[in-house]
């Protein structure tokens, strides 16, 4: 198949489905015809349930610096946010990262094993570059929208 062809297919696949998203239209409004938006309210807890019942912000869950390197051996990919305590200079850094990324290689080896020096390597998102994370000094965790204490 030929990049034009894929190409075309591609754009039609993306307008049938822009056409499928679009509102459906009232057939007794005409083309010049405007539809106000519904005044915005206040979201109000809802009647059927009593205050004590309405979700409030859960404490932070503790778990340990195993757990918290388990967690995120756990993402497989998928985005977290760490707070940790640099091992060279004892800085707080939080960072984004992701496991897994190989796109930005550049084919060597490293020198040592990062499990047996207690580290995590990843890929810093906002950096754009790859970092290490010292296990020992994770402070906070959050992956899969759940936000861990290390202790």
């Amino acid at each position: 198949m030929k990049k034009s062809e894929l190409k075309e297919i591609i754009k039609e696949e993306l307008k049938r489905i822009l056409r499928e998203q679009e509102p459906e239209q009232d057939p007794e409004l005409s083309i010049g015809d405007r539809i106000e938006p519904e005044p915005e309210t206040e979201p109000s807890p809802e009647p059927d349930k009593p205050e004590s019942e309405i979700p409030v912000d859960q404490p932070l869950q503790n778990i340990s610096k195993l757990e918290a390197a388990q967690k995120i051996r756990e993402t497989k990919g998928r985005m977290f946010t760490v707070t940790f305590i640099k091992k060279s200079n004892g800085e707080k850094r939080t960072m984004n990262a992701r496991l897994g990324v190989k796109a930005y290689l550049r084919g060597g080896v490293l020198p040592y094993d990062p499990n047996t020096k207690g580290l995590i390597p990843v890929y810093d998102i906002q950096t754009k570059d790859y970092r290490m994370i010292n296990i020992q000094g994770i402070v906070n965790l959050k992956t899969g929208g759940i936000e861990y204490n290390v202790v």
